[in-house]
């Protein structure tokens, strides 16, 4: 009965790792697509992805060593993605229909081992000479913040984004992040964000933005005491993944307990409330 049991059990996972595609214990830990899915959406095979990937590891002076994994995912908010990790602690993310990079994590350098010797000024000098030497144009993307990573008391990374600027306002869908050691002129981490953007009118004037989204939030708010109200245009991803011009509306009450705060946004173009985060 055990036995019987025993290979039953087997059939199964054999019968998952055939649907699945997934290769528990080897090198290669993949996501199985097939040929006709490849042909239909064109996408990089793992081995056209690999070779994209070192090809970016060269250009950034990065050892790629040997594949440790290399993973097929659709789900991600940056659309479908191959990830590529090496033995020499690379993690590289690439777009799977254009080959492009998403980000690049390289660990084989521990910041925590480091001692922190630099200061903000000298830290953006050398955030703004890397994005220099990754062959980014000066002015093409312009420095939005840089600051040090306080993951930990003992983190030494410093990071910045460099983001595109439409009518003095950053759009942080389109942005460079990057990440440094400074001490060992050491590039960590690597993340392009690269989302469309519609770049839309503004039809809609501030004040009828603020209107729309108070409205909004009449029945909401009965018995609370509101503190302020700030409008600003910004530029937003929507939920239906789409990046434009919108009204930021941060209503803020009045609570000695807790942080009670609402921002809707409003499309600039059409009025349509397009996105509302809670602060609690």
């Amino acid at each position: 009965m055990k036995k019987e049991k025993v290979l039953k059990i087997l059939l199964i996972i054999i019968i998952l790792i055939l649907i699945t595609g997934f290769v528990v214990g080897g090198i290669i830990v993949y996501n199985k697509i097939n040929e006709k899915d490849f042909g239909t959406k064109q996408l990089l095979t793992q081995e056209q992805a690999i070779e994209k990937a070192k090809e970016i590891a060269q250009k950034l002076g990065k050892d790629f060593g040997n594949v440790k994994g290399a993973m097929y995912s659709d789900y991600t908010s940056s659309g479908e993605i191959w990830g590529i990790s090496t033995d020499t602690n690379l993690s590289i993310d690439i777009h799977a229909d254009t080959g492009k990079l998403s980000s690049m994590f390289d660990t084989s350098i521990d910041d925590t081992k480091i001692p922190s010797t630099t200061n903000k000024q000298q830290a953006e000098k050398l955030l703004k000479q890397t994005y220099l030497d990754l062959g980014y144009k000066e002015g093409e993307y312009e420095l939005k913040s840089a600051g040090k990573n306080m993951i930990s008391d003992d983190t030494n990374i410093w990071n910045a984004d460099f983001c595109k600027k439409y009518d003095g306002i950053y759009n942080s869908g389109e942005c460079i992040r990057i990440g440094i050691i400074p001490e060992k002129n050491h590039l960590k981490t690597l993340v392009i964000f690269d989302y469309k953007f519609e770049n839309n009118e503004v039809v809609i004037e501030k004040d009828k933005a603020t209107e729309i989204a108070k409205n909004k939030e009449k029945e909401r708010s009965k018995d609370k005491v509101l503190e302020k109200i700030e409008t600003k245009l910004d530029i937003h991803r929507t939920e239906n993944d789409t990046t434009r011009k919108v009204w930021s509306v941060d209503i803020t009450y009045k609570n000695s307990m807790y942080t009670d705060r609402v921002t809707y946004f409003i499309d600039a173009t059409t009025g349509e409330m397009v996105l509302e985060s809670f602060y609690l």
